[in-house]
């Protein structure tokens, strides 16, 4: 299973995961954030590992263009000659039409600048393209915890965050569904992270390989919030 989230930020934008990979019953590590070749977007993978294998090869050899419009075309364009060949050739093994469920498949929130403004994109199981104007987006089996955390969050989240405030929710969610799951779901550590902001006016997509000061920052917020709750009383 698997847990992939985007957020934006004020001066820039927050991909995260989870590190486990399922295969069939079983799970193992693996990567599922990674980078661009060129360096200037970022991107999470959801679903089994051939199909998000060629995903990743495919979205990491891209140059986006500026206008949004057109990356959605070319995420999408992109998607289908990464991952078509595959499907066809499961149907090829099985004589004819397969169910859904039982087709590869591969999930992808794209995180990027258009136009001087960073943008979440998420690439479906269909290979559609989505524009996540909400500044929030999740894939992935375990994307229910995270769209509970982004209901929980969303007055914080409607303030504006910094892109370091934003790292801190992102972990958070990341933590809180780990915690929160049980062993079918097959989430698990160490999260994974990368942000993309703009340095001297250009993109730059960098991983977030050191994550203990984060961890450190999201443990003295949960425990100033447990502290304020029990501290609370009626008119207070």
């Amino acid at each position: 299973m698997t847990l992939v989230i985007g957020h934006l930020a004020n001066d820039g934008l927050v991909i995260a995961s989870d590190s486990q990979m399922s295969i069939g019953p079983t799970s193992r590590p693996g990567q599922k954030i990674y980078i661009s070749d060129d360096g200037t977007f970022g991107f999470g993978l959801a679903g089994d590992e051939s199909s998000m294998q060629s995903l990743r090869a495919a979205l990491g050899a891209m140059t986006l263009p500026s206008d949004v419009g057109r990356v959605q075309v070319q995420l999408q364009v992109v998607a289908s000659r990464a991952l078509t060949p595959q499907y066809d050739a499961v149907r090829n093994v099985a004589g004819g039409p397969v169910p859904p469920d039982q087709l590869p498949v591969a999930e992808a929130i794209v995180g990027a600048y258009c136009g001087g403004e960073p943008h979440l994109f998420h690439i479906d199981n269909r290979t559609l393209v989505t524009d996540f104007e909400d500044g929030f987006a999740s894939t992935g089996w375990g994307r229910a915890f995270a769209n509970h955390a982004a209901a929980i969050f969303r007055e914080l989240r409607q303030g504006g965050l910094t892109l370091h405030q934003s790292q801190m929710l992102c972990f958070r969610v990341i933590e809180d569904a780990i915690d929160a799951s049980g062993p079918n779901w097959m989430l698990g550590g160490p999260i994974q992270m990368a942000t993309v902001n703009l340095v001297e006016g250009v993109p730059q997509a960098a991983h977030s390989n050191d994550l203990r000061a984060l961890q450190d920052a999201v443990d003295s917020w949960v425990r100033l919030e447990a502290e304020r709750f029990r501290e609370h009383q009626p008119g207070g």
